[in-house]
């Protein structure tokens, strides 16, 4: 355990955390008025993170910081709620920053906490070679990141996909619901006119460190580079 102080002269207090892979990692802690933790942990891009807070006082919320950095959060609690799931973009060491929000922390306040902290692969390929799964079409099974109702916080997905070279692919998502949602990809990027079910759906896609991040409607779903190329 290491203690050092912030750029605004808060109390950081950093605790390393060895998350295992596929399993739960809980952690039990407190802390008082501006002091603050940082939880070390490294993983690789592409994983998916979850994070589960709960807590004894409201003001009491965490950030998540991408490796090298120390302030710059890429998930907001106070923001997003306590509950975070989603593909990781980098390699390296993350940082998990719990806090009292400062109208709490100027009266002293104390917060009892739990994190529940999950690391697993978001895709699960079966052969590293490019060849059909077995009993199935695809050249690849797994699951990825997604949302079906328009909430932030993700769950997954199952999903297969079938490769055809040079970029081009077809990925299959199994929905909450049952059904499918059907991703054409050619020359590495996401056809939007094959992709759609009707002329009105309104599609929105993005790419952040390897990982195409898609949002139709009230579906959101994150597939990373290496469902389209193979890994």
């Amino acid at each position: 355990m290491n203690s050092k102080n912030s750029l605004y002269g808060q109390d950081i207090t950093e605790k390393r955390v060895d998350l295992k892979q596929n399993k739960v990692e809980i952690i039990q802690d407190q802390l008082k008025g501006y002091k603050i933790r940082d939880y070390l942990f490294n993983a690789r891009a592409g994983q998916l993170l979850e994070v589960e807070m709960t807590t004894d006082n409201l003001a009491n919320y965490f950030n998540i910081m991408e490796p090298q950095e120390e302030f710059v959060a890429v998930f907001n609690s106070s923001i997003d709620g306590n509950e975070f799931r989603g593909t990781l973009n980098g390699t390296g060491e993350y940082r998990i920053r719990v806090y009292l929000m400062r109208s709490a922390a100027r009266r002293d306040e104390n917060a009892q906490y739990e994190l529940r902290l999950k690391l697993e692969d978001s895709v699960v390929f079966k052969r590293s070679s490019d060849v059909r799964v077995p009993g199935t079409e695809f050249h690849a099974i797994g699951q990825i990141p997604c949302s079906n109702n328009g909430i932030s916080v993700l769950g997954s997905c199952e999903f297969g996909v079938i490769r055809e070279g040079n970029g081009n692919a077809k990925v299959y998502i199994t929905k909450d619901d049952g059904s499918m949602r059907l991703i054409i990809f050619k020359n590495g990027m996401v056809d939007l006119k094959e992709s759609a079910e009707t002329p009105e759906e309104n599609w929105k896609v993005s790419k952040r460190s390897g990982t195409f991040n898609i949002v139709v409607g009230e579906e959101r779903y994150e597939i990373p580079e290496a469902v389209i190329y193979g890994g």
